[in-house]
């Protein structure tokens, strides 16, 4: 029965060499009901894979299906960990999460910037939860005038929160986030949380990317890294997205993982295990993640650090989405059930969020 709701339409249609026919399921998405023509499905309970349910390909080109190793750009699901690595810090003493950000940053002040005074009134705490006013110039802003670096480019263009605060995604803050982990701990974010919770959680698929020729890339990673596709959605075909050999943007973020990597994290994570500290420490820090500070752009959800909460049937249930170009992740938690759920999609423009989990596993709920 339970497999009914992921059976696909078959499609006769031929296509060009770049469209490829295809089948499709519809899954609600943060912007309606949505034909997803590629990707996995998976429902892990404790350890245990309860359903696993993978569809298209991470390449229609070369025909190669998706699989629970596929890799895929995870977008700011990559947030949950730099809140860790953050965390992690402010536990050792390193950072205080009420300092303001001119603590543990070097801003050049001899530049005209918008706000001044945002360095002095913004703290690590406004970045974890959105809270901030933070943004940053374009490299080839007009307005410049003269090559600035990313930090300056912040500086000279972010303003002090808002009173009362107010909720405004941001990813321009974690990107700040990551500075002050490097500032702090001498090393790049990325090598710090390799060192802290990559490799000591054996998330052996899980590593940093930033654009490059995707030919490259896929060849560095063994070829598992999932392709992006358009979904033509009226004529039931997916269009290729990228030229393998020229050089993009190929995922915004830099982060890359796989569905067995993210149940490794989504486990250490909501046990506290990720944190590597004492029982009572790392409880301390999981329930910071877990704070009901802002509610989200949705007005269903609160936002921690790094963690969305979400009430489901009277349940409490934890989840991140990420998006990037032709990359769509939704990783969720259910304490109750110790039940994890994650999505992927190589389908540019899809935006899978609570409303995705809340059908697919009331559609599954004999699993349970």
């Amino acid at each position: 029965m339970k497999y009914l709701l992921l059976s696909m339409c078959l499609l006769m249609t031929y296509a060009s060499a770049k469209t490829f026919p295809t089948a499709y399921i519809e899954l609600p998405t943060a912007y309606g009901s949505r034909k997803v023509a590629s990707g996995l499905i998976v429902v892990q309970k404790g350890a245990k894979k309860v359903f696993s349910q993978l569809f298209g390909y991470a390449d229609y080109l070369e025909q190669i299906p998706f699989t629970p190793t596929t890799q895929i750009y995870i977008g700011s699901l990559k947030k949950q960990f730099v809140a860790a690595a953050v965390l992690k810090l402010t536990a050792e003493g390193k950072v205080n999460l009420h300092a303001p950000i001119n603590t543990y940053l070097k801003f050049n002040t001899a530049l005209t910037a918008k706000d001044p005074s945002w360095v002095n009134n913004t703290t690590l705490h406004h970045l974890l939860t959105h809270a901030s006013e933070v943004s940053r110039q374009p490299k080839d802003s007009p307005l410049l005038g003269v090559s600035l670096s990313s930090l300056d480019r912040i500086y000279i263009s972010s303003k002090s929160p808002a009173t009362p605060l107010v909720y405004s995604y941001n990813s321009v803050a974690f990107s700040l986030l990551e500075l002050v982990i490097e500032s702090v701990s001498g090393q790049s974010s990325s090598e710090y949380i390799t060192q802290h919770f990559i490799r000591p959680l054996g998330m052996e698929h899980t590593t940093f990317h930033g654009p490059d020729i995707p030919h490259n890339i896929r060849q560095n990673l063994g070829n598992k890294l999932c392709y992006p596709y358009h979904f033509l959605s009226k004529s039931n075909h997916v269009i290729s997205s990228y030229h393998p050999l020229k050089a993009r943007t190929f995922g915004v973020t830099d982060m890359i993982s796989t569905a067995d990597d993210l149940c490794k994290w989504n486990t250490a994570l909501h046990s506290g295990k990720a944190f590597n500290t004492s029982p009572k420490i790392a409880n301390r820090l999981l329930q910071l993640m877990r704070g009901l500070y802002t509610v989200d752009e949705e007005g269903d959800s609160y936002y921690g650090y790094g963690i969305k909460t979400y009430k489901r049937d009277s349940k409490t249930i934890y989840w991140h989405e990420g998006l990037v170009t032709g990359a769509s992740v939704y990783l969720e938690y259910d304490p109750t059930t110790d039940a994890h759920l994650i999505i992927f999609s190589n389908n540019t423009g899809l935006t899978f969020n609570s409303k995705t989990g809340t059908h697919i596993l009331k559609m599954l709920n004999d699993v349970f």
